[in-house]
């Protein structure tokens, strides 16, 4: 899953040159939110939770392959998947 993101710094507390600097901000920005989404989709996984919904978007853009694994899927009561058993993120 590919997230594109747009951020602004509002204020700096330490001495940065941004133009001089630009690419060295923006891995170091990069590496924060891809080790705080990694962190998100570890407690989504220990919580077996589907908060994002990729249960109903695999299933309505992705049939062929939801197929494939819809046994794998836990239902709630109401036929809503609540989560899948092993997400493909890792």
């Amino acid at each position: 899953m590919n997230v594109d993101l747009k951020i602004a710094i509002s204020e700096q507390l330490f001495p940065f040159d941004v133009q001089k600097d630009y690419a060295k901000l923006e891995k170091s920005i990069t590496n924060e939110l891809e080790n705080e989404t990694n962190q998100l989709i570890q407690k989504i996984q220990k919580s077996q939770i589907d908060p994002l919904g990729l249960g109903l978007y695999a299933r309505a853009y992705t049939y062929q392959e939801w197929k494939k694994v819809q046994e794998d899927w836990v239902v709630d009561g109401g036929g809503e998947e609540r989560r899948h058993r092993s997400f493909l993120w890792n």
